[in-house]
């Protein structure tokens, strides 16, 4: 199929001699789709790598959960081509989960802004941010109409907004003794337990006006979905924090936590960064006890 050119359309049928088989031709002439809107929430993540406190060899490891994520919704756009009303699901989940991913990438290069602040201003700052870059995403995307982005620009505004709680709420629960283990098992526990409850009034609602097919079970199956792929996406996000000397001090000090407990952070492989840019080092303490 092209994806420009002439495309002429001639209205016909057999009239058994009774007059014209064909009527006036319509020429219909379209152009390919802009593909250069695509690439701005890429650029975008681009230009947040060239600031100064970005400057250094191991934030370019962003590109990895990035790609990683977008390749997956990718992929399993494809894989569902083919299934009909599985293919609109899966593509909208797909670019919810990319924007998300493009918006956590946002996050973690511009955690600096958040370091030393308040939690509440690192959850205003987390929501903006995830929320602002998702939706370029969403409105570049050429995949959805201007009421589906408006629908959708919601839908990713709700998960900015329950990835940011979690995150800050997760690192409320770990200022005490701070481990990667520790702060991901938070994470995954508000993530998957908020969503299980935020759905729990929305299914209320459903049973109320169609009692046949909503079981008692739907606040568990839905919010256990939402929330497991919230977690799978935020996930590569952590485990570079984990293996990435840079992204775990960032963490640490957007979370206002300390590295000590969590000296397994820095591998070898991936050193920690240095402060080079006026980015202290989190001030060391005892190691979390078992």
């Amino acid at each position: 199929m092209n994806l420009a050119g002439e495309l002429k359309v001639v209205a016909s049928h057999d009239l058994q001699g009774l007059g014209e088989d064909q009527g006036v031709p319509v020429i219909f002439r379209w152009s390919g789709p802009n593909l250069m809107p695509l690439l701005i929430p890429w650029m975008l993540i681009l230009g947040l790598l060239a600031l100064p406190p970005n400057r250094r060899g191991q934030a370019w490891w962003i590109w990895v959960p990035v790609v990683a994520i977008s390749g997956a919704a990718w992929g399993a756009r494809q894989l569902a081509a083919t299934s009909g009303p599985t293919e609109e699901i899966v593509g909208v989940i797909g670019l919810l989960g990319s924007s998300a991913a493009l918006g956590l990438a946002a996050a973690w290069l511009l955690g600096h802004l958040l370091q030393g602040q308040v939690r509440g201003v690192v959850f205003v700052g987390l929501l903006l941010i995830t929320a602002v870059m998702g939706l370029i995403n969403i409105l570049v995307s050429q995949e959805v109409d201007p009421l589906g982005a408006g629908v959708m620009g919601v839908g990713t505004g709700i998960a900015s907004f329950g990835l940011a709680l979690s995150i800050t709420l997760a690192g409320l629960c770990c200022r005490r003794c701070y481990s990667w283990g520790r702060l991901t098992v938070w994470v995954a526990i508000w993530l998957v337990g908020g969503w299980l409850v935020a759905m729990v009034p929305f299914s209320v609602m459903l049973w109320i006006q169609v009692p046949r097919f909503i079981g008692p079970c739907a606040p568990f199956l839905w919010g256990g979905l939402v929330g497991g792929l919230s977690f799978l996406v935020l996930l590569p996000f952590l485990v570079l924090a984990r293996v990435n000397g840079f992204y775990g001090q960032r963490l640490a000090g957007m979370l206002g936590l300390s590295l000590g407990g969590d000296a397994a952070a820095q591998p070898p492989v991936l050193a920690p960064a240095h402060s080079a840019s006026g980015q202290g080092e989190p001030p060391q303490r005892p190691a979390c006890k078992p």
